[in-house]
């Protein structure tokens, strides 16, 4: 494992202690860097973060290459929400030969850590041969374990940096040693850089998260999950969404109460969201919220999800929960038998060793690296209708992979339900306007139009 900042600020410190300088005077930043020496400013800074302002260090922005990281820690990191992440694609890369993350548990388990890795191994070799025999890399990818190696390079304040060192170190990331030693070496290398900022990161954070080992207190007794066939329950939304968004916009525009909003815009309704949906500044799309149940997912595409970062994302923690109750079955996979007998023995023999690994007393984190890329997992997301529509655009366009596009579509059929205004136009970029993919484009975008518009009628 490699974690190195390899981009950051100059002297983070100095231009956060400026920037708590600027809230408190009148001159502008020029005045204030010539005038404010670098100690100074690291002394005032140190006094601004031990008063609990912390938003001042997020002017600190760091850059990080992760490098032969698992996906255990991939899916971990990727939940930090205020950050870029640009990750290596197991849609297009082939993953015969990156390796794989060995947890440190097994040092001292020789007879585990061999079946450990002939396992890995096993399912390495598995995904050679569909691989061989001509399945997409985005399809093969569903054999891979969890302790395979991932490539991700991230761009994040200090603010959530030292937020995140803290959780690797002492949070819910703290009983996988793979996440803690990150941690750790992150916080070694942000303090050479920024001593002042990351002195002391508890100054950051007081707790250490118990939740999930207090929910087991109470459910000590877990059952098979029993989940609907449907992919998407829409478990709430904002009432009467289309209405209230129509209020709220001519609110807005005339600067009026709603009752007055409500008797102006009489007969002016669609109009109204129409104008909105087809604006690129939707602002008032985001006053419509909708919460869905997420069912029987793959872990490969939950990644997907998560990357939609303006939402709320409720994911189950992996040490609580037992994931072989499904697999995703690919298309390309379940009409070759020869092909499907391979990708089932993964499954099967992935379930088995996890199972007996348990009953040896293998801990909770270690286990989770056994899940397959291809295992389920339900969530549950809270989004507004304005990330909606970006979501759509992406998600539902003819080159986004088929699981996500998938589940894009099952859940513009829920909220067009609930809001057939809001969603009028919503599908891939191309029902409204122009392909943006040029020479990849499908060629289809008058079906797509048609697909999009008739769907919910």
């Amino acid at each position: 494992m490699t974690v190195k900042i390899i981009n950051y600020n100059t002297d983070p410190d100095k231009l956060c202690g400026i920037a708590g300088f600027t809230s408190v005077s009148q001159e502008g930043y020029r005045e204030l860097l010539e005038k404010i020496s670098p100690e100074k400013a690291k002394t005032v800074l140190g006094n601004i973060i031990k008063l609990g302002h912390h938003s001042v260090i997020e002017h600190g922005i760091f850059t990080i290459a992760f490098e032969n990281i698992s996906a255990m820690f991939h899916q971990y990191l990727i939940e930090h929400r205020l950050a870029s992440y640009t990750v290596r694609s197991k849609r297009y890369v082939n993953y015969s030969n990156v390796g794989h993350y060995v947890p440190s548990f097994f040092k001292y388990k020789p007879q585990l850590e061999k079946e450990f890795e002939e396992h890995v191994a096993f399912l390495s070799e598995s995904y050679k041969k569909l691989v061989d025999a001509g399945i997409p890399t985005e399809d093969a990818r569903f054999v891979l374990p969890f302790c395979t190696f991932d490539n991700i390079i991230c761009t994040i304040n200090a603010r959530e940096l030292a937020h995140f060192i803290y959780g690797c170190m002492y949070g819910h990331g703290r009983p996988y040693s793979e996440v803690r030693k990150a941690g750790e070496a992150l916080l070694d290398q942000a303090k050479e850089i920024a001593p002042v900022i990351f002195d002391d990161i508890n100054l950051f954070e007081h707790e250490e998260s118990k939740k999930e080992e207090q929910l087991r207190g109470l459910f000590p007794d877990k059952s098979v999950p029993k989940l609907p066939e449907k992919k998407v329950d829409l478990l709430y939304c904002t009432e009467n969404p289309d209405d209230k968004i129509a209020t709220i916009a001519t609110m807005n525009h005339l600067q009026v109460d709603a009752d007055t909003a409500k008797e102006l815009m009489h007969g002016k309704k669609t109009g109204v969201v129409n104008i909105i949906c087809r604006n690129k500044r939707k602002r008032e799309f985001e006053h419509a919220n909708f919460t869905l149940r997420i069912n029987k997912i793959s872990l490969s595409v939950l990644t997907h999800l998560t990357r939609h970062r303006m939402q709320s994302l409720t994911i189950p923690k992996f040490t609580e929960v037992n994931m072989f109750y499904g697999n995703v079955l690919p298309k390309t996979i379940s009409g070759k038998p020869e092909l499907l007998e391979i990708y089932k023995a993964t499954i099967d023999k992935t379930h088995e060793l996890y199972k007996r690994f348990k009953g040896d007393g293998v801990p909770r984190e270690v286990l989770s690296y056994l899940y397959q890329c291809g295992n389920l997992v339900s969530v549950v997301m809270t989004i507004n209708a304005r990330e909606l529509h970006h979501f759509f655009r992406l998600r539902c366009c003819n080159r986004a992979q088929w699981e996500i596009q998938e589940l894009a579509d099952d859940i513009l059929k829920e909220v067009k339900q609930k809001a057939p205004l809001i969603f009028e136009g919503a599908g891939s970029t191309c029902v409204i306007g122009n392909c943006p993919e040029r020479n990849k484009t499908c060629g289809k975008m008058m079906d797509q139009r048609a697909k999009y518009q008739d769907m919910g009628k």
